[in-house]
């Protein structure tokens, strides 16, 4: 990947989510579409286990788990 698409790609992600969050991608397909789906890493819920928020870029699919 070269600068300028690494650039486009940050402000594509910049785009679909919040800034102030760390999303990163994972290796998991979405259950709808098959688009690699993003794991929030700035959010973490208190349950036991613990859980995070996934979310697909390409659909409205979003989900929390471990």
């Amino acid at each position: 990947m070269n600068w300028y698409d690494y650039q486009a790609e940050k402000q594509k992600k910049r785009n679909l989510f919040n800034d102030n969050d760390m999303w990163v991608k994972t290796e998991i397909e979405c259950p709808n579409c098959g688009e690699i789906i993003y794991k929030n890493l700035s959010l973490v819920l208190t349950s036991y286990p613990s859980q995070y928020k996934y979310k697909c870029p390409k659909c409205p699919w979003q989900q929390t788990g471990y």
